[in-house]
């Protein structure tokens, strides 16, 4: 019985990572993880693990929902393919640095980090900036976008969140406007997630011992997550290209502080 509702819960929380993560191009790993803790904490799961449980779950979740958000925003000719090609090298070698950082770092750690950069994202979000169009040509180069690709990867797979939560901001800094940024971070969410999912897999190092891990993913919440995730995220992107930018923003910074209070003080 208990599982029965855990499966439930997995379902819920793949719906709403879904909308999140096509609305807002950050994947849901925003929702997932702070979630999935939640509901890995009731089923009593060891707490040495948890937290690089949750994230890796949420990653290979994340592979799927924003493959999905990707596609759809491919279909609105809003994704900016000249900017993944100059970062995808970054994001494949951050991507797995990050997911083998975590493995020595503790899920207190993990869960305070968590919070402290989703507070610090939107606090900046916080504050309105100016309309700029969008203008490609002032992408930086390859090396810089390299470098940026790894830190942002780096980062993102250390805390499970795939990587909008940088690429965001940085893409509108970089002056696209809100709705291509969203779709372009998309896009990068998913290369990250892809890379972390494939870290988390493999960096376990050792069986865990809890059925329906392998190694830091939890398959049964894995399965459920994605395929609610999968059509959810068709409304979050249709949501995205329907509503005016600056609700966006109002709406992702709200988001990124209350998370992350919840998980400093949790």
């Amino acid at each position: 019985m208990l599982f029965f509702l855990a499966l439930f819960l997995y379902l819920i929380i793949g719906a709403v990572a879904g909308i999140v993560g096509g609305l807002l191009g950050i994947g849901g790993g925003s929702i997932t993880v702070p979630a999935l803790l939640l509901v890995f904490s009731f089923l009593g799961f060891p707490e040495d693990h948890i937290m690089h449980i949750a994230i890796g779950t949420s990653l290979c979740s994340m592979v799927i929902n924003t493959s999905a958000a990707t596609f759809f925003h491919h279909r609105k000719g809003a994704v900016v393919w000249e900017a993944i090609r100059h970062i995808v090298l970054g994001i494949i070698l951050g991507s797995f640095l990050g997911a083998f950082l975590a493995r020595d770092l503790s899920s207190d750690f993990l869960k305070e980090l968590f919070g402290v950069f989703a507070c610090l994202i939107g606090l900046i979000f916080v504050k309105p900036t100016n309309k700029v169009i969008d203008e490609t040509h002032k992408m930086p180069g390859f090396f810089v976008f390299s470098l940026i690709g790894i830190g942002v990867a780096t980062l993102a797979n250390l805390l499970g969140i795939g990587g909008g939560f940088f690429m965001l901001p940085l893409l509108m800094y970089f002056r696209f406007n809100e709705k291509k940024a969203i779709a372009t971070s998309s896009a990068t969410t998913l290369l990250i997630s892809l890379g972390g999912a494939i870290g988390y897999l493999v960096s376990a190092g050792k069986e865990i011992p809890i059925p329906g891990c392998f190694g830091y993913v939890y398959i049964p919440a894995f399965l459920a997550i994605s395929v609610s995730s999968l059509f959810a995220s068709f409304y979050g992107v249709k949501f995205a290209h329907a509503l005016p930018a600056p609700l966006l923003r109002k709406i992702f910074a709200a988001m990124m502080i209350g998370i992350g209070l919840l998980m400093i003080l949790g």
